[in-house]
């Protein structure tokens, strides 16, 4: 996007002084719309682009703690900022502009103090910060997220791959178009600036805070972690995001004003189309010498991964019905296949796993029928599904569910040789066709969310 056409961060590195020209600087470029952010120290100047990286700096040479040539000459010395904008400003002289020039100052822009009053080249100030961002953008970093973008991240994956111990991991923002077009792009901007934070912390768990982690595309990331930590990292990523999302989503509708607390049927957006999908590439499997044909070996895994239903503990779906108190009329269902393990026994992983996705796809397309306003699916084992639904329409859905999937079952023995009914086993044996047990519940407000489960469980055990 060309930055003329987005909003522009600066951080200006500037005491806040009665003397000093923050003010000045911050309601000029506020007037143009963009997003201003202050440090009045060196040091509280590096933390901040570390948290956040802004799109240019404004920096005064002259700070209490360092000067302003040190701080730039720390952030030329970052890899992730090493292409962040740096202009100088205040009285500038030949010996500013030669140090300045030294440490790897972009440029200059002259302010002075005449009679008390701040004086500036305001359009060429404008000019000059738009030229710089748009130099950088593509092979410097996401102003959204802080995080390097596409083409700094593709060179230095390109270096790290050279090394013996990393996995790649490629992570995807599933239903982030679909947010973006329902809420807009400034609440889009937040959910990836909670994704990147996400990640960070994840990463900050295992003692990874020093691994990279770049912004591939609008809402895909690529990390790079040591490939015994791959798993640990690949499964508190998606349950992290998975328990942030429903307050995040139901944060920015009632911002927007678009939620009703007493109905469900008002919701514009269903939580559950947010997802992150990882496609895994292990340094072990291969000798990769680029990151062109790594990047694409992760999309295909990430498409295979969006494919598998993820499985997560039961203790997220827990924190999902405590957010759903504040609704009325709404049901939980919990859906599970019978004879699923004793037909896994018999085929291989690929042939359970079809079942299981065929069945996802069934459940999103009934609730895309039946209950559009309010969805949510989830899966806590290979074989069970958890369903938020509409009060109202709990009954058809579980209906409408068994039919289908009884036909779909049906037709699919019938492709790998199914015979009045049952699947011989070279021993003889006979194992009977899947089917679903589906248990509703519509709870009360009173009830809390291990009574909403339990009350799901023992119908679904009372359906089978």
């Amino acid at each position: 996007m060309n930055p003329v056409n987005r909003i522009i961060s600066v951080l200006i590195i500037e005491e806040k002084s009665p003397a000093a020209t923050f003010l000045p600087l911050k309601t000029y470029f506020e007037s143009l719309g963009w997003l201003v952010y202050n440090a009045s120290t060196g040091e509280s100047a590096l933390a901040q682009i570390e948290d956040g990286i802004p799109d240019a700096v404004l920096l005064n040479p002259v700070l209490p703690d360092m000067d302003g040539f040190e701080v730039c000459r720390l952030i030329r010395a970052n890899f992730k900022t090493q292409l962040l904008p740096v202009i100088f400003s205040h009285p500038v002289n030949r010996d500013i502009k030669l140090k300045g020039l030294s440490c790897g100052a972009d440029g200059h822009q002259e302010i002075r103090t005449i009679n008390g009053q701040i004086y500036f080249g305001q359009e060429e100030l404008r000019l000059h910060i738009l030229q710089l961002v748009t130099a950088s953008q593509g092979y410097g970093h996401f102003s959204i997220t802080g995080l390097p973008s596409r083409d700094f991240t593709e060179n230095r994956i390109s270096e790290l791959i050279q090394q013996n111990d990393w996995a790649l991991l490629d992570v995807k923002i599933n239903g982030f178009d679909e947010f973006e077009e329902t809420f807009g792009f400034l609440a889009a901007y937040d959910l990836l600036r909670l994704t990147a934070d996400l990640i960070k912390n994840v990463l900050s768990i295992y003692g990874l805070n020093k691994q990279f982690v770049g912004h591939l595309e609008t809402s895909r990331f690529i990390i790079m972690v040591p490939e015994k930590s791959e798993g640990e990292i690949n499964t508190k990523l998606k349950e992290r995001f998975f328990a942030a999302i429903p307050l995040f989503c139901r944060s920015i509708e009632e911002e927007l004003g678009v939620v009703s607390t007493e109905s469900v049927e008002s919701e514009m957006f269903n939580a559950s189309q947010l997802k992150l999908v990882v496609g895994v590439v292990l340094g072990s499997q291969g000798g990769y010498t680029d990151s062109q044909s790594l990047f694409a070996l992760s999309d295909e895994r990430l498409r295979i991964d969006q494919s598998s239903p993820i499985i997560y503990p039961v203790s997220l779906i827990k924190q999902y019905i405590q957010n759903m108190q504040s609704y009325n009329e709404w049901a939980l269902l919990k859906i599970k296949i019978r004879y699923f393990n004793a037909y896994s026994e018999i085929y291989d992983e690929v042939a359970s796993r079809n079942v299981v996705v065929a069945l996802q796809g069934l459940i999103t397309d009934t609730l895309n029928r039946l209950s559009p306003n309010l969805q949510y699916i989830d899966r806590t084992e290979d074989n069970c599904f958890w369903l938020i639904t509409s009060a109202g329409s709990a009954l058809q859905v579980q209906e409408h569910l068994k039919n289908r999937f009884a036909e779909m079952i049906f037709s699919h023995y019938y492709y790998i040789h199914q015979q009045e009914g049952f699947i011989r086993q070279n021993n003889g044996d006979k194992v009977p066709l899947m089917n679903l047990a589906i248990g509703v519940c519509i709870p009360s407000k009173k009830m809390d969310a291990d009574a909403v489960i339990k009350m799901a469980e023992d119908a679904e055990k009372f359906d089978q």
